[in-house]
């Protein structure tokens, strides 16, 4: 108990300069993460972080560190540090052993770890994905640090410190007491279905934010309004790499309706910065209706697509 309220009373945790460089730990027992695309090395764990170079696919690299929520691993790639977005990678090792923020982190502040409680005796396993590992129980009651989790909707398998040992629990047996869940490590990226899904939900989100920014433009021009030509909608790249769908086929269905949907709102992008680059200042009313009616399209693919990746998310092995 002493423990919990220990942590319950340090709510913030304050990063500073460290009075010297951390040394990087060379033993066995290390973690490793392996590119699966051309991927971006970054300065910071950040997508508008600064750029230091372009890394290879099938590079491994060994992880030096993660962000709180594992989105992020860090690695030394050409002798300088940085960081290269998860769901780029495939890992392998302790990755939660990995020290948060990296090594020789720049000061910040944020919120603690996560703590939780059983409220009924509740089973233990050893690898929370596969339940013939039980290797016992822990009694209702019980306080413990949530170290991270694996599996996505209600229910999910949460990893946990209990008594010096990484354990697995269901989310049925526990209530959070302080901090979210969803905020510690998430394990599903060391599995093919929990990347491939969560991949394709991001680039179908990503997918809506550029559909919905063209269809504004094309109705405006619909309605004879004047239409800036910057800024330009983002052109939507699928993020989920091929090799994941091939090993993952279930997923195919989804990937084909997202990439009909994603050519569908590019083309409707690459004709409005046509016409800006071009110089004619008005366009045809065959042009806007063409436009909006492949926006449709796009849109019932997108559809078609979340419904395909809600169920597949209800279905996770990585959970049932």
């Amino acid at each position: 108990m002493r423990f919990l309220i220990m942590y319950l009373f340090i709510l913030l945790t304050l990063v500073s300069f460290p009075a010297a460089a951390q040394q990087i730990d060379d033993s066995e027992d290390n973690a490793y993460v392996t590119t699966q695309d051309f991927t971006s090395f970054r300065a910071l764990p950040s997508l508008t972080s600064e750029r230091l170079a372009i890394i290879p696919p099938e590079t491994t690299l060994r992880a030096l560190g993660r962000s709180q929520r594992t989105d992020w691993i860090q690695v030394e790639y050409e002798g300088e540090l940085g960081w290269v977005a998860t769901w780029l990678l495939v890992w392998s090792g302790k990755v939660i052993e990995l020290p948060i923020d990296g090594v020789n982190p720049s000061p910040f502040i944020r919120r603690t770890t996560s703590f939780g409680e059983t409220f009924r005796e509740t089973p233990i396993y050893h690898e929370g994905i596969d339940s013939s590992t039980r290797i016992g129980t822990i009694p209702p009651e019980t306080q413990f640090e949530i170290t991270g989790y694996v599996g996505s909707g209600e229910l999910f398998w949460v990893q946990i410190n209990y008594e010096g040992q990484l354990v697995w629990i269901g989310s049925w047996d526990i209530r959070v007491l302080d901090g979210r869940v969803r905020t510690t490590l998430n394990g599903a990226y060391r599995y093919v279905y929990g990347r491939a899904n969560t991949q394709l939900v991001r680039d179908v989100r990503n997918s809506i934010d550029s559909l919905v920014a063209i269809e504004r433009i094309w109705t405006q021009l619909q309605n004879g309004e004047q239409v800036p030509c910057s800024p330009l909608p983002a052109f939507v790249i699928r993020g989920t790499v091929e090799r994941d769908i091939e090993r993952e086929p279930i997923f195919k269905p989804v990937a084909i309706a997202l990439d009909d949907a994603i050519a569908g709102i590019n083309a409707t992008i690459s004709r409005f910065e046509d016409i800006c680059t071009s110089d004619q200042t008005a366009v045809t009313l065959g042009d806007v209706n063409e436009s909006l009616e492949t926006l449709q399209q796009a849109r019932r693919n997108i559809t078609l697509a979340q419904a395909l990746l809600n169920e597949l998310s209800n279905r996770d092995p990585l959970v049932n």
